[in-house]
């Protein structure tokens, strides 16, 4: 069988890199471990040396998206149009007579698909970037009705789209789809008032469906300082994307600096030594973590960790904490995976759904009115609340894992459903209905 998973990943991005990690577990698990998967990637070179390992081949994405918003605009005009020419030379011709570019490449894998997954994570209608959003519908368009390959949406979160255009776009291409698998229950009502209509199920976040590292694991060499009982060690993530706006500047300044002044009580409350970690290596995380550095007062007792670390190593390094603070989703989901307690600072719903669909909505703040206080108050409340916490955390992970697990018997189920109706509409004469089933 093979599967091919659109919606580019970026190993920057160690969200993303997990995601599919966890999609790949969950199909393995679900289908065998001798199905042919392909990835889509804005970082090919990277992701292909990682998921090698995995047995799991990468292909260049067909829309860059590290350009000017005219620029990235033409470039999806243009590969749509190329795409389009691609597909209808493969009507005519098969695959032969497809060029061997990026856009080539991409319509071969959908043609010799049995499924398309529109991966896991956040793609549709977040930041509501025009030009983003119409390259992954045209992605969906093109596998689901131009090739009328089976595509789903797995594990996702899905955002409010304000664009009329791009609404009606959405809307249409989702309505066309036979199933949607989500992560989180506040995207479920967002497509409802959207008008989509078909079948949408709620399981859990795919980076839930990957194994904390084993405890006799070889670590990651990471400088610390001797680890004392009186001094716990606290890691922080931090998110840059209000640098994608001159609009949201005073927002970035405020959260850094209230960061900051929560992390210096930290320091001085709790004795802590505080990890400033890499979750995402993309410029505008790597200059909202310095700007934190540079704020905090007491820098002797801070770490700012800029490594490229994979995924497995983040989560191994994040299980030597004994208290975390998130703005990067899935480090928090790193952290709970490791039965570490956890405080969010969402900056998208995807969080706050996350949290409560672990009981853990109590540990969220919202990042646009964080501030130094409220902060160091949630820190300490849920230090002190630490070893009940983690009975929480280690049942509702277990959980977490069995419905991320679930997506990918979900989708095998459907599949194999959908196989027997062909199968069975082929061997049904012309004009005659096929004979009911017995219940």
């Amino acid at each position: 069988m093979k599967i091919l998973v659109i919606n580019p990943c970026n190993w920057y991005n160690k969200g993303d890199v997990s995601n599919r990690l966890g999609l790949i577990v969950a199909l393995k698990n679900a289908f065998g471990k001798d199905i042919d998967i392909s990835l889509e990637s804005t970082t090919p070179n990277h992701d292909g040396a990682f998921f090698a390992n995995y047995k799991v081949r990468v292909i260049s994405s067909i829309f860059e998206m590290h350009h000017a918003y005219v620029t990235r605009l033409f470039l999806a005009a243009k590969n749509a149009l190329l795409l389009i020419v691609y597909l209808t030379l493969y009507r005519i011709g098969g695959t032969a007579l497809i060029a061997t570019g990026k856009e080539g490449v991409f319509v071969k894998e959908i043609a010799n698909a049995d499924l398309v997954i529109s991966a896991p994570g956040g793609f549709l209608g977040v930041g509501n970037s025009l030009t983003g959003l119409l390259s992954e519908m045209f992605r969906i368009l093109l596998s689901k009705i131009l090739m009328k390959k089976p595509t789903i949406i797995y594990a996702q979160s899905l955002y409010p789209v304000s664009n009329r255009l791009a609404r009606l776009m959405t809307r249409y291409v989702l309505n066309k789809l036979d199933i949607i698998i989500l992560r989180e229950e506040i995207s479920k009502h967002i497509l409802a008032n959207m008008g989509v209509r078909r079948r949408v199920l709620v399981t859990a976040d795919a980076s839930f469906s990957l194994n904390p590292p084993p405890v006799d694991a070889k670590t990651v060499s990471l400088e610390t300082p001797e680890r004392k009982l009186d001094k716990p060690f606290v890691g922080v993530t931090v998110w840059g994307g209000y640098l994608e706006s001159r609009k949201t500047m005073k927002k970035h300044q405020n959260y850094v600096k209230e960061l900051a002044k929560g992390i210096d009580n930290l320091v001085r409350q709790l004795n802590a030594t505080v990890f400033i970690l890499p979750q995402t290596l993309i410029p505008q995380d790597i200059a909202a973590m310095r700007s934190v550095y540079e704020l905090v007062k007491n820098k002797s007792a801070i770490r700012l960790v800029l490594e490229d670390y994979s995924p497995q190593d983040l989560m191994d390094i994040t299980k030597r904490m004994d208290l975390f603070v998130a703005t990067r989703l899935h480090s928090a989901i790193f952290a709970l995976v490791v039965n570490v307690p956890t405080v969010v600072v969402a900056y998208e719903h995807k969080a706050l759904g996350v949290m409560n669909m672990m009981s853990l909505g109590d540990w969220v703040l919202d990042i646009d009115d964080l501030n130094a206080e409220q902060f160091i108050a949630k820190a300490n409340s849920l230090w002190r609340q630490r070893f009940s916490v983690k009975q929480v955390i280690m049942k509702q992970v277990e959980f977490m894992r069995c419905e991320s697990l679930r997506s990918a018997l979900i989708l095998n189920e459907w599949y194999n459903t959908m196989l027997i109706s062909s199968k069975r509409a082929q061997h049904t004469p012309s004009g005659s209905k096929p004979m009911a089933r017995a219940v």
